[in-house]
């Protein structure tokens, strides 16, 4: 037979001797054979046993206690073409002392069942008549094909579901149960019983799917499912210069995240926050509209979208920071600030829109804002 990569292999067993007293030699017929793919020892030793066996059992018969040249002659010759571990072909011949030869041809998907059939043969060939046939000899007489006895998977499960993003690649660990058994416990890659398949290498945040398909004494294909999240960022100690502003911070570290989230509460159960969001390059964010001379708590988390939807990381520590005390008094007139601007304006300006606290201009100056040079305040 023909491997999968085109290449033909076979590796040769002979036993020749007077009913099977000798043991002859295990010989690969073909140079860069895998030692993987040779015949294990002990089952060569199998069929050597069972020689032996049927020559005592032929010397109880025959009351002959030696065996001579002139006793039937036996040669056990089988040759194994693998192709991968799939299947194995095996040619018996018995040759008789008048130069009878008989040969049976057997094609099965296990190389150790194949070879525990010859040592049958070689039992039947040795223990019988010259005309007897083993009990199996119709069906494997002719090449045939042999299916042994398959397990469907019945479910599959891995370790956890849920990961967190390391930047390096993830392996779950999956456990199979077929035939109400556990077939594989805590398994990360293709064995001989099953190829595993993820939806990529399960590295980046998203979702994988991960198929699951026996092979050889196992059958079927089960999917589970396992995504990847978001590092949590490391939160700093908030900072504020300002009697209605604070600025939070974060550590990001080595993640892959799409930006971050911050929310900002006065209550440390983070009822009612303030949620705002940053990009993904940057480490702080000013949160305005805050009230002076008052505690605030802030934490922040990552969030990366794939195909539309995100995924976020777990929050991180709560930091909190007080707001500064308002002025008693106010000089040079009162002006108006924005949440994100850096500039404060006249209660008139068009950049105040979308957001607008008043502030005394003096103050806003403290606080290093400028004036802006669209409305002049």
């Amino acid at each position: 037979m023909r491997r999968d990569d085109g290449d033909t292999r076979s590796l040769g067993i002979s036993c020749v001797g007077t009913c099977g007293v000798d043991v002859g030699r295990i010989a690969a017929k073909q140079k860069g054979v895998p030692a993987a793919s040779r015949v294990d020892e002990h089952l060569w030793k199998i069929i050597c046993l069972t020689m032996n066996a049927a020559q005592d059992q032929h010397r109880q018969k025959t009351a002959e206690p030696d065996m001579t040249e002139s006793a039937a002659a036996l040669r056990v010759h089988a040759i194994a073409y693998l192709s991968g571990h799939r299947y194995a072909m095996i040619a018996v011949s018995r040759r008789e002392e008048r130069s009878c030869v008989m040969t049976e041809t057997l094609r099965l998907r296990q190389r150790t069942a194949a070879l525990l059939l010859t040592a049958a043969l070689a039992l039947g060939a040795m223990g019988a008549a010259a005309t007897a046939q083993p009990a199996f000899a119709d069906d494997v007489a002719t090449d045939s094909t042999t299916t042994p006895a398959t397990t469907a998977i019945d479910k599959v499960t891995v370790s956890k579901a849920k990961f967190t993003y390391t930047g390096k690649v993830i392996k779950p660990k999956i456990t199979v149960k077929a035939g109400g058994k556990t077939a594989a416990s805590n398994i990360v890659k293709s064995n001989a019983d099953f190829t595993i398949k993820p939806s990529g290498a399960i590295k980046k945040v998203g979702t994988y799917k991960i198929k699951v398909t026996g092979q050889g004494a196992y059958t079927g294909t089960k999917t589970v499912t396992v995504k990847v999240y978001p590092k949590k960022p490391t939160a700093k100690k908030p900072s504020t210069t300002s009697s209605s502003a604070v600025t939070a911070k974060w550590s990001k570290g080595k993640n892959d995240v799409s930006g971050y989230q911050i929310k900002c509460s006065k209550n440390k159960s983070m009822k009612g926050a303030k949620t705002v969001t940053a990009g993904k390059s940057v480490t702080s964010k000013k949160i305005s509209g805050l009230k002076a001379n008052t505690k605030y708590y802030a934490q922040v988390r990552a969030y990366k979208t794939v195909d539309g939807k995100k995924y976020y990381s777990d929050w991180s520590a709560k930091k909190s920071v007080k707001t500064k005390a308002k002025a008693k008094k106010s000089s040079g007139g009162t002006v108006y600030i924005t949440n994100t601007g850096e500039k404060y304006h006249r209660g008139t300006c068009r950049y105040l829109r979308y957001s607008k606290y008043s502030i005394s201009k003096s103050e806003a100056q403290r606080e290093g804002y400028t004036a802006c040079k669209v409305c002049r305040p």
